[in-house]
């Protein structure tokens, strides 16, 4: 929303890095930008149980600038990450 897009903007001076939860799977990770932008990272963290997998959120990981990690929602000892 445009909402949390002018949070986001807002609260960017005030955090050294952002962690996302399923914005890959919801399409809101662009929202997120500002960070990258501002030179800060960008965490996401994706679950299995949406659909989403490694090869098809790397190539947009790569070209957003986030760091990946793939969970199972129970947040086992299973994970996958990019890079």
């Amino acid at each position: 929303s445009d909402r949390r897009a002018r949070l986001c903007i807002r609260r960017t001076r005030y955090f050294d890095w952002a962690l996302t939860e399923d914005c890959f799977a919801e399409d809101w990770c662009t929202q997120m930008l500002p960070f990258i932008d501002g030179g800060k990272a960008v965490f996401a963290a994706e679950y299995r149980d949406t659909g989403v997998s490694l090869n098809k959120i790397c190539p947009d990981a790569d070209r957003l600038g986030f760091s990946v990690i793939l969970k199972n929602r129970d947040l086992d000892a299973e994970r996958g990450a990019y890079p």
